[in-house]
């Protein structure tokens, strides 16, 4: 992103087979103030849960174990350096 202005990283994901995903530069005049919705195929007819078809599109997004650091069977956070600044 050196260099760059007026963008946000986004997902580009390549679905059927081997699932892929690269990240990606966006302008922000394409995404801001812009909402993308659920399509109200993947809303049961109850109006109270999700389709198959949103579980297969969603599942290769959260699926697995995030790679992380623990001690003590905890998650290590980062511990971040208190500085003064003058005013």
């Amino acid at each position: 992103m050196a260099g760059k202005t007026d963008m946000m990283v986004g997902f580009s994901c390549k679905r059927g087979g081997q699932y892929s995903c690269e990240t990606v530069l966006v302008p922000l005049s394409d995404v801001a103030n812009a909402e993308k919705t659920v399509p109200d195929e993947w809303i049961n007819a109850e109006g109270n849960n999700v389709t198959k078809g949103f579980i297969d599109y969603a599942l290769p997004l959260i699926a697995g174990e995030p790679e992380r650091i623990t001690e003590n069977g905890l998650p290590r956070f980062s511990r971040l350096k208190k500085t003064t600044i003058s005013k």
